[in-house]
């Protein structure tokens, strides 16, 4: 168990950090290289760059729009997202893992105590968010079972992470305990630039790529009036 232990912490942990770096940067790569080819082909090319950045920033945290649109779903959102992103890279355990296994180091972490309250949160708020996909009808409707096993997955290396932390176990149940943690957490990682978790990078960019879809190609009005035989019609008809 201690050389599966070893594998899932070293050799499996760096391959599946180096697909996630190398899966998230072709991400970004393609929106930004779809930025570059709708804005060559717009006839139009001023992006509102300031109201795109506000409009944006609002989406991610939306402190004025939060009150009028499901207030307690939106602050639960944007605490488990707060969570999921800081436990995995600030808490003091897994600063010592990123800096054995990859080493990345940025010497600081979080407190025990902050660690094991944002853990708790991500947990309660990912229980939360399944049940508000169950409960509410549109949601249910638009949910796929991917869904809910993304959000069943992303709480399995907190929820061992807190067991293990918090509760005396024997020396076996520890060892499981410790490689489904690290297992589940390889796992994240393999599947972020393949499923929406990756939505968290791209989001921003994926703001910047529709304002710039919008932007119609140059003579656009033309060839669809010529689609449309308006051309003509337009000859046709008499002054």
């Amino acid at each position: 168990m201690d050389a599966l232990l070893e594998f899932a912490s070293g050799p499996l942990f760096r391959l599946a950090f180096a697909i996630c770096l190398f899966g998230v940067v072709r991400l970004l790569f393609l929106s930004i290289s779809d930025v570059w080819f709708m804005m060559r082909q717009a006839g139009e090319r001023n992006i509102p760059w300031g109201d795109l950045f506000r409009s944006t920033a609002s989406w991610i945290v939306p402190v004025t729009t939060a009150p009028r649109q499901r207030p307690l779903y939106s602050l639960v959102s944007i605490l488990f997202h707060i969570g999921l992103i800081l436990v995995p890279l600030f808490y003091s355990a897994h600063v010592i893992l990123w800096d054995a296994a990859t080493g990345l180091s940025w010497g600081i972490w979080l407190p025990q105590n902050i660690s094991h309250i944002l853990t708790l949160i991500v947990i309660g708020g990912g229980v939360f968010l399944i049940m508000a996909r169950v409960l509410n009808n549109s949601q249910r409707r638009l949910s796929k079972a991917i869904d809910y096993f993304l959000v069943g997955l992303l709480l399995v290396p907190f929820i061992t992470g807190i067991v293990m932390t918090n509760l005396v176990l024997a020396s076996n149940t520890h060892q499981w305990m410790m490689m489904l943690h690290l297992l589940s957490a390889d796992l994240i990682l393999l599947m972020i630039p393949f499923t929406k978790i990756a939505h968290a990078a791209l989001f921003p960019f994926g703001r910047f790529v529709g304002a710039a879809a919008w932007k119609f190609p140059q003579r656009a009005g033309d060839r669809v009036m010529a689609t449309l035989g308006k051309d003509k019609m337009s000859e046709e008809t008499p002054v």
